[in-house]
């Protein structure tokens, strides 16, 4: 039987409408303009540890395990880099359509729409349209073929998980920096190698600051609340953030 925690969770969960936020589009988008000109693997570090420096962090009631995508409770982010023109032409229609219907507060929709006037023509969607020759065009408008995912990140890559726990984000961390040592000789491949543990690097300690803002977020939760018990699980989740994903989890 589900526990009353999960059964109050579960109702959370039916009973919010989902949404959808302007905020992650307009961080990245920031990072983008900020960043630009950089090496791309650094670039997108800068880009990913800019987002997570920046974003809302919030812990529910009665959560356990934290972490969220935005600053509501279910709902959705907008991700420009890949594709976002369509929103557009549906984003009004998001709260009615019959398939996963998404609201969207009046403050956010302005943001938004100002928010794809800057990555017209700079996504991935659209920078890759640009290579695909007319018959291939003509085939896919017909329905003969379609072209491969340009609109969203592949998912089916799957992370060493055991080496993760076994050495933490901080023991990944002296990996890539002694590779970067002994790379030898000044080539392109190289180079390569070295850009990619460096955003590497980049990327892992965003991810501890990022756990570091929830911890920092449940001890201050912690002083203001009047239940003992949920004063105990918030100061857990605390000391729980500051170790993980830093160092290996200790149960």
């Amino acid at each position: 039987m589900p526990t009353e925690r999960i059964i109050r969770m579960k109702q959370r969960l039916l009973s919010t409408r989902p949404s959808i936020s302007a905020e992650r589009m307009l961080l990245a988008t920031r990072a983008y303009q900020k960043y630009a000109g950089e090496e791309t693997q650094i670039f997108r570090a800068k880009v990913f540890a800019y987002v997570l420096d920046h974003m809302s962090v919030v812990i529910g009631g009665g959560e356990l395990i934290v972490g969220n995508q935005n600053k509501r409770f279910r709902c959705a982010s907008i991700f420009p880099e890949y594709t976002g023109q369509w929103l557009r032409e549906q984003i009004d229609t998001l709260p009615t359509r019959p398939n996963d219907p998404l609201e969207v507060p009046a403050e956010e929709r302005a943001a938004i729409l100002k928010c794809l006037d800057w990555w017209k023509g700079r996504s991935l969607e659209e920078q890759a349209e640009q290579f695909l020759p007319e018959d291939v065009q003509q085939a896919r408008a017909a329905g003969i073929i379609s072209v491969g995912s340009r609109t969203l990140s592949t998912g089916h890559t799957t992370p060493d998980y055991g080496k993760l726990f076994q050495k933490g984000f901080y023991g990944l961390i002296e990996d890539c920096r002694r590779k970067i040592s002994e790379v030898g000789g000044g080539t392109c491949e190289a180079q390569e190698r070295v850009d990619f543990w460096s955003a590497s690097i980049l990327s892992c300690q965003a991810v501890i600051r990022f756990a570091g803002r929830y911890a920092d977020l449940a001890e201050r939760m912690a002083q203001a609340e009047p239940s003992e018990t949920r004063r105990k699980e918030l100061l857990q989740i605390a000391a729980n953030c500051r170790r993980v994903p830093g160092l290996p989890p200790r149960s």
